[in-house]
């Protein structure tokens, strides 16, 4: 089985303006500092479900669409 986590971050990436920082919009949606932010999109810290589910609905990324790559 695949990580998720390093998919699901570049799919946030793509989603993204190239001058915006994910990093930033990270912290600002989850309401985390920068340096917890940093970790997360890393893959220092894993995501939480709770974290997965708010920047899958801000993105408009379907979790199943993740799951399906994972497991195909």
């Amino acid at each position: 089985m695949q990580n998720p986590h390093p998919l699901f971050i570049k799919t946030i990436k793509e989603k993204l303006p190239k001058n915006i920082s994910i990093i930033e919009v990270i912290a600002n949606i989850l309401n985390i500092n920068y340096d917890a932010a940093y970790r997360r999109v890393n893959g220092k810290t894993n995501l939480s479900l709770k974290d997965a589910l708010i920047l899958s609905k801000h993105f408009e990324i379907s979790l199943d669409l993740l799951n399906k790559s994972v497991f195909k």
